[in-house]
């Protein structure tokens, strides 16, 4: 068997599940467009309120998501599961 004919075979193997992922992919990226965008807009409308009780937790939160780095937020998550006693 030469090698671009088990190159080929490989690439005949793996390509369904590379379709595969790549559907999942699209399905988690469109349901994040939608859940960001409409929190985006509540918390946006809501910035936008003559009620105080609507506006300051609103000011809160976007100005956590828009003045945090994402990397900061992710770390901060990750570190907030470890388990830090000595072992």
């Amino acid at each position: 068997m030469s090698l671009l004919a088990a190159y080929l075979e490989h690439i005949v193997k793996v390509v369904p599940d590379l379709i595969a992922g790549s559907v999942i992919t699209i399905e988690i990226t469109s349901f994040s467009l939608f859940f960001g965008l409409v929190l985006g807009t509540i918390a946006g409308l809501w910035k936008l309120s003559e009620k105080i009780v609507l506006r300051y937790p609103s000011i809160v939160y976007v100005d956590f998501i828009r003045g945090t780095p994402f990397w900061c937020k992710y770390c901060s998550s990750i570190m907030a599961y470890q388990d830090f006693t000595p072992t």
